[in-house]
């Protein structure tokens, strides 16, 4: 939908901002709908993917990685990326 909008308003490259351990799979998503893409990774609010300095924020950690791992997975499956 967004490549659609991008289109409708002869964008050609964007920039997407969103959280370190989603930004590949968006940028990849969007780059396969036809657009130029730059990846601009924003600060992870919950723990600083730099320094897991805590068991929680390792814990956190995981859970991102696992829950991307999926849902990237997810993505090459439906050709979405």
């Amino acid at each position: 939908a967004f490549a659609a909008l991008a289109r409708t308003h002869g964008w050609q490259r964007v920039a997407v901002v969103t959280s370190p351990m989603h930004s590949r799979r968006a940028c990849a998503a969007l780059e396969s709908a036809g657009l130029e893409v730059e990846c601009l990774p924003g600060a992870g609010r919950d723990y600083s993917t730099r320094r897991l300095g805590s068991p929680e924020d390792r814990r956190l950690a995981f859970r991102d990685v696992a829950y991307e791992s999926a849902a990237t997975l997810m993505y090459r499956l439906r050709a979405w990326m």
